[in-house]
C-alpha cells in the first residue's frame, strides 16, 4: 500500500468516528431542543398566562392609582412601568405578536453578501450537481442577509470555500483533500452542537427549568406552588380594583 494510501484509510477512519460523534450530538441537540420547547410551552401555558393577568390588572391599578393624583410624576411613571410590563408579559406569553424590528443593512453586511453572491452563484456550475450545491449555499447566504447576520454570511463563505463536494475527482490525492476538508467540516459541527447546547443550557427558562426537575425529584410540584401564589396575588389585585370599578 502506498504512503498516501495509507494515509487515506486511516483518515477515513477517523472520519467514520467523528461521523458516529456527530450523529450522536445532532440526536441529543434536537432531544434538548425538545425538551426545552416543552417545557417553555407548559410554563406559559401554566404561569405565563397568570402573570400576563396579574400584570395587566396591576397595569390597570396603577393607572386608576394614577388618574386620582395626576399632579404625581411618581404616580405616573409606575403606571406607565406597569403598563409596558403588562405588554412585555403578554408577548412573551404569545398573547399579543411581538414585534421584531427590522434588522440593520450595514456596509458589512452589504459587502459580505456581494462577496458571497460573487463566489456561489449557480450561474457558474458546470453541471447540475454543481449548481445545485452553489445554490443550495445562497439559500442559506439569502436567510442570513434577510436576518441581518453577517457573520453568519461569512461563516458561509468559509464553508463554502472549504466545502469538501467541491471535490469531485476520484484519484488518491483528491480523496485525501476532500477527506480531511469532511474531517474539519465535521469537528466544526461539533463545536457548533456543543455551543447549542451550552446556549439552551443558559437563561432563566432554563434554570428554572433545571430547578423544576430538581424539585420534581423530591416530589414538590414548583410549577404547582408558583401558579398558587399567582393565583392569590390575581385576587387581590382583583378586590383593590373592585372599588375603583
Amino acid at each position: 500500500m502506498l504512503p498516501e494510501e495509507k494515509a487515506l484509510k486511516q483518515l477515513l477512519g477517523e472520519q467514520a468516528q467523528l461521523e458516529e460523534k456527530v450523529k450522536d450530538g445532532e440526536l441529543l441537540l434536537a432531544s434538548r431542543k425538545a425538551e426545552n420547547t416543552q417545557f417553555q410551552d407548559h410554563y406559559y401555558q401554566s404561569i405565563g398566562l397568570l402573570y400576563v393577568e396579574l400584570d395587566r390588572l396591576n397595569a390597570r391599578l396603577a393607572r386608576a392609582e394614577a388618574l386620582s393624583d395626576l399632579n404625581n410624576p411618581l404616580a405616573q411613571e409606575k403606571a406607565t412601568l406597569a403598563e409596558k410590563q403588562a405588554q412585555l408579559s403578554a408577548e412573551e406569553a404569545g398573547v399579543i405578536p411581538k414585534p421584531t424590528p427590522a434588522p440593520e443593512k450595514t456596509p458589512q453586511l452589504e459587502h459580505a453578501f456581494a462577496l458571497a453572491t460573487q463566489l456561489m452563484s449557480p450561474d457558474m456550475g458546470i453541471s447540475g450537481a454543481e449548481h445545485e450545491r452553489r445554490a443550495a449555499f445562497m439559500a442559506q447566504v439569502n436567510t442570513a442577509y434577510t436576518l441581518g447576520k453577517t457573520d453568519l454570511i461569512e461563516k458561509h463563505i468559509l464553508a463554502f470555500r472549504h466545502d469538501p463536494d467541491a471535490i469531485t475527482a476520484s484519484d488518491t490525492a483528491s480523496r485525501l483533500v476532500k477527506t480531511i476538508r469532511r474531517i474539519a467540516q465535521l469537528k466544526q459541527r461539533l463545536l457548533d452542537i456543543e455551543q447549542e447546547i451550552g446556549q439552551l443550557n443558559q437563561g432563566e427558562l432554563a434554570e428554572l427549568m433545571a430547578l423544576v426537575t430538581e424539585a420534581k425529584a423530591s416530589g414538590v410540584n414548583l410549577l404547582a406552588d408558583l401558579a398558587l401564589r399567582i393565583r392569590q396575588q390575581i385576587a387581590e389585585c382583583t378586590l383593590q380594583l373592585n372599588p375603583l370599578a
